[in-house]
């Protein structure tokens, strides 16, 4: 018996190390450079999620490439632009997870690689929605597999409101805000949108709608009633979407491949993908100059303290963003700071934190904000650095208000025969009680703080925009707006994506026009034992009801920001709703 424990915890400590040596080999053969042969197809092949950071990936065999970044499909297309290995590209989408946004820069990015490369571009769709042949629309030719559907039917917002859900369980929510827009509680306090939920995401619907319209009517050379007149008649077979003008053929994979290669004369198809196209060094290309540019990305719900590298692809923890802030502006190398922000807000206190961090950084280093979906509520309040705003025209900001939301679940308790006996110092001391709702002066003492701490945000606003608070708080009132829309009110300074913020600090930061800047992006990608040592005692860890709900219909409610963020205690400065447009 102890020679067989012996030879067990043996082969285990045996089985580890080689685990262990395994993982330190895979790391190291994941860092070299691919081959690329001459004469190859760059397949751009968007599905999952299209984040601005993307989700941990563990190193070990059969595990499946982390999926692409924004701001890797940017460089692949950059870099695809000036390798003369490279023919030409085939964007596939197969319903990516993505913001209207996010798709305007994927958009934009293959109009610049088409414009200064010469080189063509087919789109191969599958299943395609609305954003797939809104991305899709910028290439040359657009195909679909003969027997696909066509998912262009127009575009939907929903929302769903759990108020009678509560009422049956004998929950009921305490909600306050300032601003009359500032509607994140109402999913817990209302049936249906109030007329000014109606209001705002009637604009935000049809300016994404419009957009949509403009875009594909510029290439498919109709106007925009035409396109509109043909979204009425979908979804559609693929065969009847080529007779309508949506696409320019049907084509199996291997045929598509066949005429690509036809086209452009190859001696044989050859394809590299664009996440093994990622470890392409813009170095090796000529894309590295001489200023080092670093792009910080804030993504995901704002919190108070820290995270690990686990969970830091889906929230903003304000110890760690400022420890990656601070990090960067004493890096003497680093010329400026792009600080992409995709946020719906979060935490207030929180966001102020990260505010004046930024502002640390904005005093050191030439400092520029570049916002993707969102930034919203708080995400908006940590920009008011007075630097530059860049937004696309989809982009979901403002939100400038604040709101406080606690449950009270006596009836709950009541239900199951549960009752809570107390003892208590202080006439407010039941302020955060889930037992009790407030009374008279306790609901008098919030509305107070709440409006006390909205005057804020509008100060800060105005102190960022440089602006009177006079002009901001007709702006303000919680409502949210599309970047276009933005940029007419002054809350954003210019329209454009990375390019346009990378150019915009490359001004700033006195870098010549011909330098093409090294772009790091932080923070940057951790080993396998990096991330282990990263779970310290005090990070906020994400796996607890997201992960238990997640093959459940609960799934998205616990995965949102509202979720998320209204189960921790204090005011909000968090959007309204978790927006989708389909």
């Amino acid at each position: 018996m102890k020679k067989f424990l012996v030879g067990l915890i043996l082969g285990i400590v045996i089985s580890v190390f080689a685990g262990i040596v395994i993982v330190l080999a895979m790391a190291r053969l994941g860092d070299r450079e691919p081959t690329v042969p001459d004469n190859t197809v760059l397949r751009l092949t968007l599905s999952g999620p299209i984040n601005e950071m993307s989700a941990p990936s563990l190193p070990f065999p059969g595990q499946p490439a982390s999926g692409l970044t924004t701001i890797e499909v940017w460089s692949a297309l950059r870099k695809a632009a000036v390798d003369d290995r490279i023919k030409a590209v085939v964007l596939e989408t197969r319903m990516p997870s993505l913001g209207w946004a996010t798709a305007q820069e994927i958009r934009g990015s293959i109009e610049k690689f088409k414009a200064e490369s010469g080189k063509p571009v087919y789109a191969y769709l599958v299943m395609p929605r609305m954003v797939d042949y809104y991305m899709a629309s910028a290439a040359d030719k657009i195909y679909a597999s003969p027997e696909d559907l066509i998912l262009l039917q127009g575009m939907r917002l929903e929302i769903m409101y759990l108020k009678n859900t509560l009422d049956k369980v004998g929950v009921t929510m305490e909600v306050e805000h300032a601003g009359k827009y500032k509607d994140a509680g109402d999913q817990y306090t209302e049936t249906k949108m109030t007329p000014e939920t109606r209001e705002v995401l009637t604009s935000v619907l049809d300016g994404l709608y419009s957009e949509f319209l403009a875009r594909a009517s510029d290439a498919r050379k109709k106007s925009p009633e035409e396109i509109a007149a043909i979204i009425d008649r979908g979804p559609f077979t693929a065969g009847n979407a080529v007779q309508e003008g949506l696409l320019d053929g049907v084509r199996h994979q291997q045929q598509l491949k066949d005429e690509i290669k036809e086209a452009l004369k190859l001696e044989e198809y050859k394809e590299t993908d664009a996440k093994k196209y990622r470890a392409i060094s813009p170095a090796s290309l000529g894309l590295a100059g001489k200023s080092s540019i670093a792009v910080v990305v804030a993504q995901g719900d704002i919190m108070r303290g820290k995270t690990d590298s686990f969970t830091e692809s889906s929230m903003i923890a304000s110890e760690s963003i400022a420890a990656t802030l601070r990090s960067v502006a004493k890096n003497n190398d680093i010329k400026g700071v792009l600080l992409r922000i995709d946020s719906p807000g979060g935490d207030a206190v929180a966001s102020d934190e990260i505010l004046e961090v930024v502002r640390e950084v904005s005093a050191k280093k030439p400092l520029v904000i570049s916002m993707s979906d969102l930034a919203a509520s708080g995400g908006y309040y940590m920009a008011m650095t007075g630097d530059p705003i860049v937004a696309y025209p989809s982009t979901i900001t403002g939100s400038i208000g604040v709101v406080f939301a606690k449950p009270v679940l006596k009836g709950l308790y009541n239900n199951l025969g549960i009752t809570k006996d107390s003892l208590s110092r202080g006439k407010n001391a039941a302020f955060l009680s889930d037992y009790d709702g407030l009374d008279a002066a306790g609901r008098a003492n919030l509305k107070a703080l709440i409006q006390s701490m909205y005057v804020a945000f509008l100060d800060e606003v105005a102190t960022g925009r440089k602006r009177p608070v006079e002009e901001i708080a007709p702006l303000a009132e919680g409502r949210v707006w599309l970047g276009g829309q933005a940029l007419e009110r002054g809350l954003v300074d210019e329209l454009g994506g990375i390019d346009v913020a990378l150019a915009t600090l490359k001004k700033k930061a006195g870098i010549p026009d011909d330098d093409k800047m090294k772009v790091m992006v932080y923070p940057g990608k951790k080993s396998f034992f990096e991330m282990l040592a990263s779970l310290e005692s005090g990070s906020i860890h994400s796996f607890g009801a997201a992960y238990l709900l997640k093959d459940t219909p609960f799934a998205a409610l616990a995965a949102s920001p509202h979720y998320r963020s209204m189960q921790q205690p204090g005011v909000k400065a968090i959007m309204p709703f978790s927006v989708t447009v389909q």
